[in-house]
Order: C-alpha cells, then sequence, then structure tokens
C-alpha cells in the first residue's frame, strides 16, 4: 500500500478523533445534567458505557494502529509516533483493548439491569448502589486482567520477531508472535468476553419480554406497553456498537488471525476506521432515541446561537 494511502487513513483518525471528542462531550454532559429522576440508575449504566467507549477514542488520539500485515506487527502512528517506544505503544494498545472490551461488557450490563429491575423490585429496592458499584467494578477487572496476562504472554520485541523477511522497516512498530499457544489463547480470551457479554445480554432480554408478558392482567396494560417500547428503544441503541463497532472488530481479529489473506491489511484498516467512528454514531443515537435526552440537547443547541446574539449587543450597546 502507497504512504498516501497510509497518510490518508492517518488524516481520517485524526479528523474522527476531533468529531469523537466533541459528540462525546456533549453527549456525557446530557445524561450527567439532564436525566429525570426516574431514570438515574439507569444512566449510570448508560453512562459507564459511553465512558468506556470515549476512553477509547481518547487513546486513539494518541495512537493510530497501521498493520503491518503479513508480519504479525503494528505501526503505531500518530502522536505517539514521535516518540518511537515500544513499551507505551504496547500499554496504549492494551489500555485500548482494555476499553473495548469493558465496553462490551458495559452495553450489556444496560439490559440485565432492565431485567432485574422490572422482574424483582423488591430485590432491587434492598440493593445499595454502592453494592451495585462495586459489583460492576468486580466484572470489569474480571474481564480485564486474564486477558491482560495474555496479551503481555504474546508480546515480542521487534528485534526477536521469527520471521525476518517479513520485518517492516524499524520505527514505532510493535509486533506480536505469529504463531503459538499465547496467540491462539489472546484470540479465544477475545472471542469469549464478545460472546459471554452478547449471549447473557440476549437472555436478558428474552427473559424481560416474557416477564413483561407474565404480568399480562395484573399490571396496567399501558405500563407493560411502556416498558416493552422502551426495552425496543434499547436494543435500537444497543445495535450500534453490536453490529457498526462489533462485526468490523470481529473482521480486524480475524485478519489478525490470517494476516496473509489477500487484502488482509486493507480490510483491517477499513475495520479499524469503522470501530473508531462507531462511538459517534452510537452517542447521537442513544441521545435522539431517549426522549429526555433529546429534549435536553435540542434545548442546549437551541441557545447556543441566542447566547451569541446576545453577547453581540451587549457590546455594541452605547
Amino acid at each position: 500500500m502507497s504512504e498516501a494511502c497510509d497518510e490518508l487513513y492517518n488524516r481520517v483518525l485524526d479528523g474522527s478523533a476531533v468529531v469523537h471528542v466533541s459528540v462525546k462531550l456533549f453527549s456525557i454532559f446530557i445524561i450527567i445534567f439532564h436525566t429525570p429522576k426516574e431514570m438515574r440508575y439507569l444512566s449510570f449504566f448508560l453512562l459507564n458505557s459511553m465512558m468506556w467507549n470515549f476512553a477509547a477514542n481518547l487513546i486513539f488520539v494518541f495512537i493510530h494502529l497501521n498493520p503491518m500485515y503479513p508480519a504479525m506487527c503494528f505501526r503505531a502512528d500518530g502522536l505517539i509516533g514521535y516518540v518511537d517506544n515500544e513499551l507505551i505503544a504496547h500499554i496504549l494498545m492494551a489500555a485500548l483493548f482494555f476499553c473495548i472490551l469493558n465496553c462490551c461488557v458495559a452495553v450489556g450490563s444496560v439490559f440485565h439491569y432492565r431485567y432485574i429491575v422490572f422482574a424483582f423490585p423488591d430485590l432491587t429496592a434492598r440493593v445499595k448502589p454502592s453494592s451495585v458499584f462495586l459489583l460492576c467494578t468486580s466484572i470489569h477487572l474480571i474481564t480485564a486482567i486474564p486477558f491482560a496476562y495474555f496479551y503481555i504472554m504474546w508480546i515480542v520485541p521487534y528485534s526477536d520477531y521469527p520471521i525476518k523477511e517479513e520485518l517492516p522497516s524499524a520505527g514505532s512498530v510493535i509486533c506480536f508472535k505469529p504463531y503459538g499457544w499465547e496467540k491462539n489463547v489472546t484470540v479465544d480470551a477475545l472471542f469469549a468476553v464478545i460472546f459471554l457479554s452478547v449471549c447473557p445480554s440476549i437472555l436478558s432480554v428474552i427473559l424481560l419480554l416474557r416477564s413483561i408478558k407474565k404480568k399480562q392482567g395484573v399490571m396496567h396494560k399501558q405500563l407493560l406497553e411502556k416498558q416493552r417500547n422502551f426495552l425496543f428503544t434499547l436494543l435500537s441503541i444497543a445495535s450500534i456498537p453490536t453490529f457498526v463497532g462489533g462485526i468490523p472488530l470481529m473482521i480486524a481479529v480475524v485478519t489478525a488471525i490470517q494476516p496473509h489473506l489477500p487484502y488482509a491489511r486493507e480490510i483491517c484498516m477499513i475495520s479499524i476506521v469503522l470501530i473508531t467512528n462507531h462511538g459517534s454514531l452510537y452517542a447521537i443515537v442513544l441521545i435522539l432515541a431517549i426522549r429526555p435526552y433529546r429534549s435536553a440537547a435540542q434545548l442546549v443547541l437551541l441557545s447556543l446561537p441566542s447566547r451569541k446574539v446576545h453577547q453581540k449587543v451587549f457590546v455594541i450597546r452605547p
């Protein structure tokens, strides 16, 4: 691939970073300051997924992963490229995967929460928010710590890469073992986390729909319909990280498993661009899909031009 394509790839990621940071900060502001009282606890779970996504976007500001297939290596472009330090690049890449995996877990936890609150209201009334916070923190750590261990085992220094004829030229390049149990276990761990995030979430959705159906005749029909509609709203929101973020992630992992496939590098680069850009779409859909957030965002955005006009009038008034 030509240097012009690499340059375009990096400029696209630079532009995406500016958009992501702006959109995410605005969305986080709306969730924190404009959540209605009845949605306060749900907003913690929505904010959790948003913050992990935002953290991944911040890391992408500093490092652009440029696959160097067929070698199992990546060039660390972006701001980190000026440092040219393998250790720092590996730390950022590991932190990036830490955020991605925990974002998967956080998105799934929204549906677990909705099911438990609806099906077991007495239990949720007795549970303290601090206990839920500790549980979520523990799940995030349990998810990340084994993967971090396998990631470290998978690393190989550039100078020790076993297939020398495939090595790209030195300079901000980080490498992994191209074969062996370390690669297999790390990839399997990644797939396992995604699988264990998606399947329980689907189960929670099915159980929630079943609970709503069982309570027909017991609860008011309009209330049940409201619960069902809100569940479908959450599903539409979760479809963005699942399909726009998750599928490209799986494709990128497949290219890492088989870096000798035709156009593996180009496919991986396109997948990385999609992964980095799905977060803004996720934030926009979340704000637009939930009415209180949509109304708050509209008020905030409409108030910005009027403030500028008032400031100008104040300046020119004698």
